[in-house]
């Protein structure tokens, strides 16, 4: 695992995507991890409870709106193994762009609608946050989206790719931070998390 807390160095000013594009051609076998802090957790059984979230299924992709307090305050994506979550949260409006897609298949509609909502958002105060792919992911397309976040010069604050655990995060539009979500109401357990498809891989 590759861990980077740079704020100890550099502050909460400094952003990953210029670190990360050093990085991409050296990754995508072991997991990949730039934050500014741990993960906290939250319960599956909360969000449903207040019915306070929204799931984004795999091929979607939506822009969501924190308006009062008795909006849907989450967005949830649960089981991310080979796609990729794409969240772009404006800090003044409460309102994000989540994407969630496989990059092989929807590639380029969702670059397309990326770009789109960059643009209109150029001058906005956003931060930018990547989850998701598998070890031996094709980095082509993440070398794309990356040089359209470059392009737009859009804050990357969080990157958690590769490796072989399925993720399950819930963003908090609130105030746009980022959450792991326990899916049975409990920590998981060393190795609970693996996809079985990579452990069934490593095996042949």
């Amino acid at each position: 695992m590759l861990l980077l807390q740079l704020q100890i160095l550099f502050g909460n000013a400094m952003s990953f995507e210029k670190i990360f594009k050093e990085n991409l051609k050296k990754v995508g076998s072991v997991r990949y991890l730039e934050t500014y802090e741990d993960r906290p957790h939250i319960s599956k059984q909360k969000l449903d409870k207040f019915k306070e979230v929204k799931y984004l299924a795999n091929g979607e992709s939506m822009v969501f709106e924190y308006a009062a307090l008795l909006s849907e305050r989450y967005v949830a994506a649960t089981n991310i193994t080979g796609e990729l979550l794409i969240s772009v949260y404006d800090i003044n409006s409460k309102r994000m762009l989540a994407q969630r897609f496989a990059p092989a298949e929807h590639a380029e509609n969702r670059l397309e609608e990326l770009e789109l909502y960059l643009n209109e958002n150029r001058n906005n105060s956003i931060e930018v946050r990547f989850f998701g792919l598998q070890n031996g992911a094709d980095l082509g397309s993440m070398e794309r989206i990356l040089n359209i976040i470059l392009k737009y010069g859009a804050p990357i604050f969080e990157i958690d790719l590769f490796g072989n655990e399925t993720r399950h995060i819930a963003i908090d539009m609130r105030i746009g931070g980022s959450f792991n979500i326990l899916m049975e109401d409990r920590l998981y357990r060393p190795g609970e998390l693996i996809n079985n498809a990579s452990r069934i891989a490593g095996k042949q």
